[in-house]
């Protein structure tokens, strides 16, 4: 189920889901794929080569880190919050993924009845950005 094919129904429902937030290094908007390939057939054939091939393309590896002042200081670097914007291709992916394994998760009472859960856009996006123990 987590690693079957994505349909381009899957891929679309999600991608029509997602707000336009800023871009990663590639500067492709949700909305660029929205009008370039509506329906998602493109963009769920190239996830499914993804899956096939247990590869995940570099690019989606890579971050633009921007540098957002926190309130006080300006000038000061502990009132720098970083974020990591991260290729479009690779949210959308991962955000299908993470759809799946929270769904998983509840058919097959897989979580704590004591773990906190998070609605379900937050929880999408702390699973796509928490970093890696011992990757700091």
């Amino acid at each position: 189920m987590v690693t079957d094919h994505m349909s381009p129904e899957e891929v679309w429902d999600k991608l029509r889901s997602l707000k336009n937030s800023a871009p990663g290094p590639d500067g492709i908007h949700y909305s660029n794929f929205k009008s370039r390939d509506p329906g998602a057939h493109v963009l769920s054939s190239f996830f499914n080569k993804v899956l096939d091939l247990s590869s995940v393309p570099s690019s989606w590896k890579e971050a633009k880190v921007v540098l957002i002042p926190k309130p006080g200081d300006p000038l000061g670097s502990s009132n720098l919050r970083q974020i990591s914007l991260l290729n479009t291709g690779g949210k959308v992916s991962s955000a299908v993924l993470a759809a799946r394994i929270s769904s998983w998760a509840n058919i097959n009472s897989r979580l704590s009845p004591f773990q906190k859960r998070f609605p379900r856009e937050r929880w999408v996006r702390r699973a796509h950005f928490s970093p890696r123990p011992g990757n700091h």
